[in-house]
């Protein structure tokens, strides 16, 4: 999309000036250590200083404070200053991806599906992925609104939760700063500081947006950042108890771009199953080889609205079949659902019924989506990780997925518009020498030389070794191929087996 960026201030715009009134208030504020008292009475009264001034007059103490404790000081002796803020525009009609529009229009389109013909939507965009959730305003409410929508910010994030929760509004700037690590972003966004501040002062603001509200779109950063924008350590915040709501009612469209797809899973696929675990990290090999770390997925899940499987995004595009089939099998769940990048997996169902409905799943833009099923897989070791016969299927635009609920059997569908792409035996299988790299779609790559080589096997070696991994994926008699009028693939039942040896 075309995108013009106009360079943010940094902190040289902002001055600072000691006085009476916040030096009484920094020595209170600060009266247990005496180090920084002693250097902020160093401090010349009436005197302007700049960033780099004043950090070199209170230094050392200065560096040795906490992040928190060096944003309030600035705060409390810094000027007012009068900054009007670059905007960042964006134009969909300039794009390069015309998938890009597409998925962007899709999701417009379905929350439009509740209200009278020719009436805009309203979508929410949640920017809590962010560090900073100031910085992508701008460029998602264009977004949404040049692709049809009335686009609102929702303007929840970790310090929104953090100072609503703690009844601390007055520190709500404060703790943004903390987590954006930046200090006074509400000068250089003070339209949105300002939204931000409203919404904490008047919480149910914010409830009424999300009851009136046709979609909701999270962005992408950090999928735990916007987990712990709306769940806390009681459950469900109210935010998200009315997002669920609405969404289990059918009112309420919900969707989001790379950590904003990932934060959507959780939950468990049956009352005997296993919690579908949030993905938040790891790489291919080491996760092979030393298991998943517990600092890389969330047990617990992300906020739960996609209880089918673990979902995965930037997919092969960074080759990361290998690495959700291991967090699969180390938490024992059935399904994951990896997508590719400018890419959406359409997901619906039938309101009021969500355990016995059946799933429908499409898949819309210029990749696909890789799904995985374990339930006829083998360990052969746990770790290193050594595992076979996993069944996994790859979609493209126009095929779907159908799955009965509560019996979890499904069937796919491809597009009208492929061709058959059969078996021939005579053919020798396909190598890689570095199916695990993370920058490079080389597995996808892979498959896709299979089926188009007409070849029942394809096997991928890791560049790493000690031990060396080997990726098989095998075209058996379940298996079926088609390709689409680009020469692109889609597949269903290509098993997979992860083998190693020293």
């Amino acid at each position: 999309m075309g995108r013009l960026a106009l360079p943010k201030m940094d902190d040289g715009v902002i001055q600072y000036t000691p006085n009476s009134t916040n030096l009484a208030l920094l020595l209170d504020v600060f009266a247990g250590n005496s180090t920084i008292t002693a250097a902020v009475n160093t401090l010349e009264e009436n005197k302007l200083y700049s960033y780099i001034d004043l950090v070199n007059a209170l230094s050392p103490s200065f560096n040795s404070l906490a992040i928190e404790n060096q944003y309030r000081l600035l705060r409390a002796l810094r000027n007012d200053v009068s900054y009007q803020r670059p905007i960042e525009r964006v134009s969909l009609s300039d794009t390069y991806s015309e998938d890009s529009i597409n998925a962007y229009q899709a999701f417009v389109s379905l929350a439009s599906e509740n209200k009278p013909e020719g009436e805009k939507p309203t979508v929410l965009v949640m920017t809590s992925s962010s560090n900073n959730n100031y910085d992508a305003v701008d460029v998602y409410l264009e977004i949404f609104a040049q692709a049809g929508a009335n686009s609102v910010w929702l303007p929840i994030d970790r310090a929104y939760r953090q100072a609503v929760d703690d009844g601390r509004c007055e520190d709500l700037q404060l703790y943004h700063d903390i987590y954006a690590g930046k200090p006074h972003q509400d000068i250089y966004f003070p339209d949105y500081a300002a939204i931000k501040q409203q919404a904490c002062e008047a919480p149910s603001s914010l409830l009424e947006l999300i009851a009136s509200a046709d979609g909701l779109f999270i962005n992408g950063g950090s999928q735990s950042r916007s987990l712990n924008s709306l769940i806390t350590d009681l459950g469900d915040s109210e935010e998200m108890a009315l997002i669920r709501q609405r969404y289990e009612e059918g009112k309420l469209l919900v969707g989001g771009s790379s950590a904003g797809t990932a934060v959507m899973t959780g939950g468990k696929l049956d009352a005997n199953a296993n919690t579908n675990p949030m993905i938040d990290g790891g790489t291919n090999y080491d996760v092979l080889v030393d298991g998943y770390p517990s600092s890389a997925y969330v047990e617990t899940g992300g906020l739960g609205l996609f209880p089918l499987g673990v979902t995965d995004t930037h997919f092969s595009e960074r080759a990361r079949e290998t690495r959700l089939i291991t967090l699969l099998q180390q938490q024992q769940t059935r399904f994951g659902f990896g997508v590719d990048e400018t890419t959406a997996l359409i997901v619906k169902q039938e309101v009021g019924n969500q355990e016995k409905s059946p799933i429908s799943m499409s898949v819309v833009g210029a990749g696909g989506v890789y799904i995985i099923d374990m339930v006829d897989s083998s360990v052969v070791e746990t770790q290193p990780l050594w595992i076979t016969d996993v069944k996994t299927h790859f979609l493209r635009e126009g095929d779907i997925l159908e799955v009965d609920m509560p019996e979890l059997t499904y069937d796919i569908r491809f597009s009208e518009q492929s061709s058959s792409n059969e078996i021939d035996e005579k053919v020798e299988p396909l190598t890689n020498d570095d199916i695990l790299y993370t920058k490079q779609d080389n597995y996808r790559y892979l498959a896709q030389q299979m089926i188009d080589a007409k070849a029942s096997m394809a096997e991928g070696t890791s560049y790493e070794s000690n031990p060396t991994y080997t990726v098989t994926l095998k075209r058996g008699s379940q298996s079926k191929a088609v390709t689409n009028q680009e020469g692109d693939s889609s597949y269903q039942s290509v098993m997979v087996d992860i083998a190693y040896e020293y």
